[in-house]
């Protein structure tokens, strides 16, 4: 394969991309090596012919090897040459303990940081097929969900990977007719690495035995991105059809998730993290297995803890999925300014509107005396009708049938003697009055996300 087919194959792929995608902002991730200096030459030779779109340039300094600054350096040239912005970042902390994954995590947080920021639509970064199959080597000793094992996407989350289908050495015979400069990471050599044993030892070995061992990998590979489309489709026919979303929780019916498989269940749960959190969340499968465990067991009340924050508490056939707050103890006096809190917002009602739970009427007498916002407390009580009789609001959150995750959330409006008047948005406390004095209304307005 000569550089001109491997320049036409790229620039079909990009064509590809650009009319599926309609970008207009591209941000080229560069490292400095072969492979991402090829795609760099690629695309600036692509704008200068068709100028579809503009592009910057990314370098992350990983700071793990004596020459990582010859690559920021060579960066700065080809940005200072061609006039293409560069933007550049690099890792400060916890540098000698940084594993690959670390690293990785803190180069796509730069990435997609500087996208947001900047408005890029499309990040293109310079991955290839040899990193392909590398990949689905290591995952297919871990797993076997077909997602994992279709391997590197060639799309995702707004990135694109143009060289997914070119294989290393084409690349590098294409930068050596084209005389292109780049560096090298001598760390590539160390096969102490498992990447690197993968790529320098044990693929070369299968390679001798099997000349089709590349091709059978991709076989592969595509075969499980079929199954990785089916996966997906009833997984969104399972988010759209099966979950609720309330506040800040996902409702779904047990019975409704154990029909499911576990790679299926899996990806259902990631959803719904992203749903509450706008965030990914990792699952080793023991830590799947775990849960799949914990929805078949017949014991309710019961809770699951995915990560520091993705709890899931199940009830009587149902699940919900929430994320755990840490709520820290709080009295916040209420005054003309808003009070936000996690579940929701106290204001001062100019429309004095008093027919429904989440409106409260105050005379201004007690109101000058000092009204207050704080947390439930272990034994606060409220009065509930006209003799005085009063009740745990503990009874109050049984009543109303509140879920036990949701509890700590809710707020309590005080007096200055810090007698519970409202558990806001529930429970009013009996006040007999005929409205007749200067009256302060306040109104609850609920958080909700979704």
């Amino acid at each position: 394969m000569n550089k001109k087919n491997i320049y036409i194959l790229v620039k079909d792929e990009i064509f590809s991309l650009y009319d599926k995608y309609s970008f207009k902002n591209i941000l080229l991730c560069i490292s400095g090596g072969v492979d991402s200096i090829v795609l760099f030459d690629i695309v600036n030779n692509l704008i200068k012919e068709n100028k579809i779109f503009n592009y910057s340039l990314l370098h992350f300094n990983h700071q793990q090897r004596d020459s990582s600054f010859k690559d920021e350096k060579l960066c700065k040239k080809l940005s200072k040459k061609y006039n293409i912005p560069l933007f550049l970042s690099s890792l400060t902390e916890n540098k000698e303990y940084a594993s690959e994954t670390y690293m990785r995590n803190k180069r796509y947080e730069y990435i997609y940081k500087i996208k947001k920021k900047f408005s890029f639509d499309a990040i293109f970064t310079a991955h290839h097929l040899d990193d392909q199959i590398e990949t689905f080597y290591m995952r297919q000793k871990q797993t076997s969900d077909n997602i994992i094992l279709s391997s590197i996407r060639n799309s995702y989350n707004s990135l694109y990977r143009p060289l997914i289908k070119i294989e290393k050495k084409s690349l590098l015979n294409y930068a050596i007719e084209r005389k292109l400069v780049w560096n090298d990471d001598e760390t590539n050599f160390d096969n102490s690495i498992l990447r690197n044993k993968i790529r320098n030892k044990i693929i070369p070995n299968l390679i001798s035995k099997n000349n089709n061992y590349k091709n059978d990998i991709i076989n592969k590979i595509n075969n499980n991105k079929i199954e990785c489309d089916k996966i997906v489709k009833k997984v969104n026919n399972f988010i759209n059809d099966k979950i609720k979303v309330k506040n800040n929780y996902v409702y779904i019916l047990l019975n409704d998730l154990k029909r499911m498989n576990s790679v299926i269940v899996k990806y259902i749960i990631k959803r719904c993290y992203i749903i509450l959190n706008n965030k990914e969340i990792f699952f080793s499968e023991k830590h799947i297995n775990s849960f799949l465990d914990y929805i078949n067991n017949t014991n309710n009340n019961k809770y699951f803890s995915f990560n520091k924050t993705l709890y899931s508490y199940k009830i009587n056939g149902q699940l919900f999925l929430f994320e755990k707050k840490i709520t820290n103890s709080y009295k916040i006096k209420v005054e003309s300014k808003p009070i936000n809190l996690i579940s929701g917002t106290l204001k001062i009602n100019l429309n004095n509107e008093i027919n429904d739970s989440f409106n409260f009427i105050i005379e201004k007498t007690a109101y000058d005396k000092g009204i207050y916002v704080r947390n439930w407390k272990n034994g606060d009580r409220i009065s509930y009708n006209k003799e005085g009789n009063t009740k745990k609001i503990k009874k109050v959150f049984s009543d109303f049938k509140i879920l036990p995750f949701i509890k700590e959330t809710i707020p309590l409006l005080v007096d200055s003697k810090d007698e519970v008047l409202w558990v806001i948005g529930y429970q009013k406390k009996y006040i007999k009055s005929n409205y007749t004095n200067k009256m302060i209304s306040l109104k609850w307005s609920l958080k909700n996300r979704h």
